[in-house]
């Protein structure tokens, strides 16, 4: 008998995948950068779970390497983010 799929709100599904996006994205910086690190990642993860999409294109729009790749991590996972576009599917 097949399991019923359910529709997983965005809240859901980025609380689901924090843990591991956060282990992938801390496993590639130094020990002096794991704390910047560890923030940008606590920062970024809350207001992507809110919806804060303004303060989500201000991140994406600085050069700024941990949100690369925290980004590269996302897009793993099936969230698309650059400085203008958003595009997320968890169906």
């Amino acid at each position: 008998m097949k399991q019923d799929i359910k529709t997983q709100s965005l809240w859901e599904y980025v609380a689901r995948i924090q843990e591991e996006v956060s282990k992938e994205v801390l496993e590639q910086t130094t020990d002096d950068e794991y704390s910047i690190c560890l923030q940008a990642l606590l920062d970024y993860l809350f207001d992507l779970r809110n919806m804060h999409m303004d303060r989500i294109w201000h991140f994406n729009s600085m050069d700024n390497k941990y949100i690369k790749l925290i980004n590269e991590a996302l897009a793993k996972r099936n969230i698309f983010i650059t400085s203008n576009y958003i595009h997320i599917s968890i169906g």
